[in-house]
């Protein structure tokens, strides 16, 4: 998997309202199972025991979406999953943000 660390403050807990961004190569990884590799990161858990995300997105749709956007359009696909904001950019960047008020 292609992966290259952007900004992350993993010595942080996930209370502290911070933001976890990741850019990956969509050739390599798709979208949906890098949202759950970031969001799994970021509450410092194993990706399986993060929430299925079918239950929040469809994750067809966003891995369709994201691969084969328009390459002359941005595209950004954001929702709230596991009690964070994510953020699904077509040029490969996952950015997820804990709320300050997380509880």
């Amino acid at each position: 998997m292609s992966k290259t660390s952007v900004n992350s403050d993993s010595d942080v807990p996930p209370e502290s309202g911070r933001t976890v961004r990741r850019t990956f190569d969509w050739s390599a990884v798709s979208p949906s199972a890098a949202v759950a590799e970031v969001i799994a990161e970021t509450g410092d858990v194993e990706p399986s025991e993060v929430g299925p995300l079918y239950d929040v997105i469809d994750s067809d749709a966003l891995d369709s979406l994201v691969r084969h956007r328009d390459e002359s359009a941005d595209c950004v696909v954001t929702f709230p999953y596991a009690g964070m904001e994510v953020s699904v950019a077509g040029e490969g960047e996952v950015l997820v943000t804990v709320p300050e008020s997380r509880s």
